[in-house]
């Protein structure tokens, strides 16, 4: 189920459409769909593009902790 939402958050996330992303990432999250690195990846970037650094702080801390599947690459 994952691989349905990475090219739909990462394409909104991209097209700059980071409020949908993120709702989107949110309604995943509810389904108990682990997030993948494309999507933190996306999020964080679109995040920070539009200069919502807190917000995109707050992912990369939740990347962190709660998802010891990510490769230890993105935090380095």
């Amino acid at each position: 189920m994952q691989n349905s939402y990475v090219p739909l958050i990462v394409g909104l996330a991209e097209a700059g459409r980071i409020n949908e992303a993120v709702k989107l990432y949110t309604q995943m999250k509810k389904a108990a769909i682990p997030p993948s690195e494309q999507i933190f990846t996306a999020v964080i970037d679109a995040l920070c593009k539009e200069r919502r650094a807190d917000e995109a702080f707050k992912f990369l801390k939740e990347m962190m902790v709660g998802c010891s599947n990510l490769k230890s690459s993105l935090i380095n």
